[in-house]
Order: structure tokens, then sequence, then C-alpha cells
């Protein structure tokens, strides 16, 4: 992989007790727009995270991978984008 952009370590929130290995909260689907909350920055995230807990929630097969816009994610194998805020990946239409 190549290097991974500053702005992939934020943006996440770490209460008392919570580590970078934590389980995310399952993916959910609100109005039609996906959404995964509690997660570890990916900047942060280890490798076997990312693979776990970085997927797509379409496809499941396909690697969620930092895009060049900021805050910015996208599936490795289909259309679905992800923008990234306050430790949450959500479903974004650009």
């Amino acid at each position: 992989m190549s290097k991974i952009p500053e702005w992939a370590f934020t943006g996440g929130y770490f209460r008392p007790g919570f580590s970078s290995n934590d389980v995310p909260k399952p993916w959910s689907q609100i109005s039609g727009k996906w959404k995964r909350e509690e997660m570890v920055p990916f900047g942060k995230a280890s490798e076997e995270y990312r693979f776990q807990y970085f997927h797509c929630p379409e496809c499941d097969t396909g690697r969620l991978k930092p895009l060049d816009k900021e805050y910015r994610f996208g599936c490795s194998n289909c259309p679905l984008r992800f923008g990234w805020g306050f430790g949450s990946l959500h479903e974004k239409y650009d």
C-alpha cells in the first residue's frame, strides 16, 4: 500500500478503556445509506484490523481504501464511497 495520508490518522475518539483492537459497531443502513461507528482511525489501525473492519458492506469482498480527497474512502471492487468523521464511516454521494 502506498503512504497513508495524514488525515487517515485523525477523526476517531478514544474513550477510557478503548483500544485500537476494539470491535466497531456492525454496519447499519439508515435511510438507504450505510454507516459504521466506533471505528479505529485507518492510520492507527493494524493491517489485520483494516482487513477485518474496513470492508465494503455491499460487496463484502472489497476493501475500503483512503482516496485522494480528504476524509474519503472508496471500495476497491464497487463504486461505493464513504466519508470519515468522529470515528465513523458513512456512505457519501460526491
